[in-house]
């Protein structure tokens, strides 16, 4: 899976969930490691774990799109997506300079609105695409 210049919040979620295991950590830590590109034989040796418990934790790194699988006769290797883990840090720091602005930044336009009389529409998370630079200090509230 190669990204584009968006992810979605459905691929931001999986690549939060498959970065919250100590597992999947190791994993991509060991093919990090190996110059981004790991044999499947070898994640035994960073993980105290079952071939089928490997197998589960390195489908959900290639369903998050942050490693991709590569086959090679009989032997399996997988390659750090250095461009997603890239895309995934952007979307990251956007959100941590939005965070970090002082409320003073805020956009004064809203202290105007009457919010009391806004209709406000159920929106559908899985059909939201973020981009680079998408978010702002008013798209969160504290």
């Amino acid at each position: 899976m190669t990204p584009t210049s968006t992810l979605t919040s459905k691929q931001f979620e999986k690549i939060s969930k498959a970065l919250g295991d100590s597992n999947r950590l190791k994993i991509l830590h060991f093919i990090s490691n190996k110059g981004g590109c790991g044999q499947c034989s070898d994640i035994h040796t960073v993980v105290d774990l079952a071939q089928p418990s490997i197998s589960h934790h390195v489908k959900i790194l290639i369903e998050s799109g942050l490693i991709e699988p590569e086959k090679e006769g009989r032997n399996h290797k997988y390659t750090l997506n250095e461009p997603m883990l890239d895309l995934y840090i952007q979307m990251l720091n956007d959100l941590k300079h939005c965070l970090a602005k002082p409320p003073d930044q805020k956009n004064t336009d809203s202290k105007n609105v009457d919010h009391r009389h806004v209709d406000p529409k159920p929106v559908d998370l899985n059909h939201v695409e973020l981009k680079h630079g998408d978010l702002h200090q008013d798209d969160v509230e504290k």
